[in-house]
C-alpha cells in the first residue's frame, strides 16, 4: 500500500504548490501540518496556495483534519487558497466543515464578572438545598410510619417486580428456542439486545450486529461497513455461522468482500456512495 507523501515547492508569481500522494488515512499514520504551515509563514508570504492530488489513492477524515489546519493558517495570514486540485469529495466536506455558523448558545471564553459567577453559584446551591429538603420532607413521614409499625406493603408491587424480572422475558426466550439461528442487525448498540437475550436458555442461537463507535466523516454505507451492519457483512456472517455453507460459500465470501472494497473506494474518491447503493429502492414498491 502506498505510503504518505508530501511535497512543497514555490512556483512562479508567488505560488506555493502542495502535492499530496499515497494513502492519507488515519490507520496509515498521517503527517503533521507543521511543515506546510512553516512554509506558508516563510517570508515572503505566498500569494496563493495550490493543491495537487493527482496520485492520491485513499483518504479519510485524517486528510480533512490536515487540510483544515492549513486552510485556517492561510485565512489568518490572508493567503488565497485554490482548492480545485483536491478531490471533489474532499472539497464538498471542507465546504461543509467551514460553512457551519456559530451556535447562538455557544459558551463564550470570556469570563463573566465575579459578582455574576458568585450569584450563579449561590442560585445553584439554593436549588440543590431545596431539592434535598423536599426529599427529606417526603421520606420522613414514611420513616415514622415504619418505626411505629404502621407501614403497609402492597403485594401488587411485589408481583409487578417479579413480572419485570422474569415473566415478560418468556416470549422472547420461547422465540429463540424455536430458532435454529438468528443474526439480528440492530440499528443501535448491541448491548441493549444482549441484556434481553444473554444469560438465558439457548442464547447461543442469536447473534447481534450493531454500532461499535467506529467511523469518521464517512458515507452511510462506509459507516455501515466499518460497523459490520451492512448487507455484505451480514451475508458473510451467515456463511461463517452455517456449517453447510462454510465450504461452498468461500467464493461467495470473496466476491462480497471485493464488492465492499469497491464501494468503499468509490466513497473515498467521490465523497458519496455509489448511485447503485444510494439510489436503491425496494422492488415492486414493497
Amino acid at each position: 500500500m502506498d505510503r504518505v507523501r508530501l511535497e512543497c515547492a514555490r512556483g512562479p508569481e508567488g505560488t506555493l504548490r502542495i502535492a499530496l500522494a499515497g494513502d492519507w488515512r488515519l490507520a496509515r499514520g498521517l503527517l503533521a501540518p507543521g511543515r506546510v504551515v512553516e512554509e506558508i509563514e516563510r517570508s515572503p508570504l505566498p500569494r496563493k496556495v495550490v493543491f495537487e492530488t493527482g496520485v492520491l489513492s485513499w483518504w479519510d477524515s485524517g486528510l480533512l483534519t490536515f487540510l483544515l489546519a492549513v486552510l485556517s493558517r492561510c485565512a489568518q495570514l490572508g493567503v488565497e487558497v485554490d482548492r480545485l486540485g483536491l478531490p471533489e469529495g474532499v472539497r464538498r466536506l471542507l465546504a461543509l466543515a467551514t460553512a457551519v455558523p456559530a451556535r447562538p448558545g455557544r459558551r463564550n471564553s470570556k469570563l463573566e464578572p465575579i459578582l455574576a459567577r458568585v450569584g450563579d453559584a449561590a442560585i445553584r446551591r439554593w436549588n440543590g438545598l431545596s431539592d434535598v429538603l423536599a426529599f427529606i420532607g417526603d421520606a420522613f413521614p414514611s420513616l415514622l410510619r415504619c418505626l411505629a409499625g404502621k407501614a403497609r406493603f402492597r403485594w401488587s408491587d411485589f408481583l409487578l417486580a417479579l413480572q419485570d424480572c422474569g415473566a415478560r422475558s418468556l416470549p422472547i426466550v420461547a422465540l429463540i428456542n424455536l430458532l435454529v439461528g438468528l443474526i439480528f442487525n440492530f440499528h443501535g448498540y448491541p448491548s441493549l439486545i444482549h441484556r434481553l437475550t444473554y444469560r438465558r436458555t439457548n442464547h447461543a442461537h442469536i447473534h447481534v450486529r450493531g454500532y461499535k463507535e467506529k467511523g469518521n466523516i464517512n458515507t452511510p454505507l462506509d459507516l455501515a461497513i466499518q460497523n459490520q451492519i451492512d448487507r455484505f457483512s451480514l451475508a458473510m456472517d451467515v456463511i461463517d455461522r452455517v456449517p453447510s455453507l462454510q465450504r461452498i460459500g468461500a467464493h461467495a465470501k470473496e466476491e462480497l468482500r471485493n464488492r465492499q472494497l469497491e464501494l468503499q473506494r468509490y466513497a473515498y474518491q467521490n465523497g458519496i456512495d455509489d448511485p447503485e447503493i444510494d439510489g436503491w429502492t425496494r422492488p415492486h414498491g414493497r
